[in-house]
């Protein structure tokens, strides 16, 4: 029961980076099992606020909707200059130019990841950063994700940065409309837990 109750994969590796369990004076916490079939982010959020995945792809839908009805360009203004900052701290290989078309491209990719309508329905699209913001603001409640710091090969050199990790705040809602006890996911080599 214990092996498919709790995932000990992750577990392990967001103890080894010391992202989880690293405070011996706090209760462990110890990563569910969550269907990885690209709505993991979601299965998650659903898992630690209701008790179940989401299967329906509710979450995923409500997001969506939050963006196509992003009338003002707030979310999608706050998603450029967070993608601004990335970029100008990146190498100069890995920078990317953004121009006017760039933009709408990247954005149209945003939305189609997330959009639960898209075809084919039997591998959903991962999420990213942005996604997890909106999540924030469509729960009314903050999300912490405890993530790896980079992403190693088999020998343990570093290849990546992870930058999912972090603390996403519904920026966009009245403080007093919001529940205050976050959400507590995990992020461990592509897939989130709760």
């Amino acid at each position: 029961v214990y092996d498919r109750l709790f995932d000990t994969y992750t577990q392990n590796a967001l103890e080894e980076c010391r992202a989880l369990n690293w405070c011996p004076s706090v209760a462990p916490m110890m990563p569910l099992n969550t269907l990885g079939d690209g709505n993991c982010l979601l299965h998650a959020t659903s898992l630690f606020v209701w008790g179940y995945h989401d299967r329906n792809l509710d979450l995923r839908r409500s997001i969506y909707d939050a963006l196509v009805r992003d009338r003002n360009a707030e979310i999608r203004t706050r998603w450029q200059t967070w993608r601004d900052r990335a970029n100008k701290n990146c190498s100069d290989s890995m920078k990317v130019s953004y121009d006017p078309r760039t933009w709408r491209e990247e954005w149209i990719m945003i939305l189609n990841a997330v959009d639960p309508d898209r075809e084919p329905r039997q591998r959903l699209q991962s999420l990213e950063e942005i996604h997890i913001f909106v999540l924030a603001n469509v729960l009314r409640r903050p999300v912490i994700v405890l993530s790896q710091r980079e992403i190693v090969d088999v020998s343990g050199e570093p290849l990546q940065p992870v930058t999912m990790g972090g603390i996403y705040l519904p920026l966009l809602c009245d403080s007093f409309r919001c529940c205050k006890t976050p959400v507590v996911i995990g992020f461990a080599d592509g897939h989130f837990t709760p």
